[in-house]
């Protein structure tokens, strides 16, 4: 069996990726997705691969990973438009 391991986070208005009508820096949100996992991971196993992808999505898009805040799925989802 394979899993689907999510990771969203919250990204600070100070990053500068997201913009309101009026061109303010907002928040933002981003969900990574690591597909095909060859096996189920514990909680305490998920929380420390959600701390380094953080790191990992931080160096793509060239931001401070402070400014990168592991979140909820629940929180992902209330704040975006995506759906499952």
């Amino acid at each position: 069996m394979y899993y689907d391991l999510k990771f969203p986070y919250r990204i600070s208005a100070e990053a500068g990726i997201a913009h309101d009508g009026e061109g303010n820096d907002v928040e933002a949100y981003v969900q990574i997705k690591i597909g095909n996992a060859k096996k189920a991971v514990t909680s305490e196993e998920y929380d420390v691969m959600h701390e380094e992808q953080r790191h990992v999505v931080a160096k793509m898009l060239k931001k401070k990973v402070e400014w990168f805040t592991p979140i909820t799925g629940e929180e992902y989802e209330a704040n975006t438009d995506e759906e499952e």
